[in-house]
């Protein structure tokens, strides 16, 4: 679960049920939370304490701070087909470059052919992976938190 401010507003990733990773191969599948009311709501769920008033009152503290220049195309959607598809190029300030693909769907009953989309697309693109990238948070971890980084390995977060 990744609780971020993003462009001035909060946003909280996360796996589609609890504790689970939310991994699916080479992909991974996250919820996104931008509603501040619905991210209070799951943080106080997740953490077990009572709903306060706004995110801050969590006293939660940063553990990474980065700027990241994103490139983002669009393909062109695939006949018959409402799925927009979606490739993110990113170079973080602390080195790091990461290429994404996604397909953003509204129900749990479309990721299958999400997840499907996601590898023949890559397939195309002669980027195709069996096993995960890490991502920005878990690179900048590493390379600069790495007690932080070895205790969340500890702990089988990332």
């Amino acid at each position: 679960m990744w609780l971020r401010r993003r462009e001035g507003s909060w946003e909280l990733k996360h796996p589609p049920q609890r504790g689970a990773r939310g991994l699916y191969g080479a992909s991974t599948q996250y919820m996104e939370l931008t509603s501040e009311d619905d991210i209070i709501s799951r943080v106080s769920e997740e953490l077990g304490v009572p709903r306060p008033h706004n995110i801050e009152s969590f006293g939660l503290n940063e553990f990474a701070s980065f700027v990241t220049r994103r490139r983002r195309f669009q393909l062109p959607l695939v006949e018959n087909s409402n799925t927009k598809v979606v490739v993110d190029l990113d170079e973080a300030d602390f080195g790091f470059a990461v290429g994404e693909v996604e397909v953003l769907v509204k129900t749990q009953e479309e990721v299958e052919n999400a997840l499907q989309k996601v590898e023949e697309i890559c397939r195309q693109l002669g980027v195709y992976r069996e096993t995960p990238v890490q991502g920005k948070v878990s690179t900048f971890l590493q390379m600069n938190r790495a007690d932080h980084y070895r205790q969340l390995l500890e702990a089988h977060v990332i």
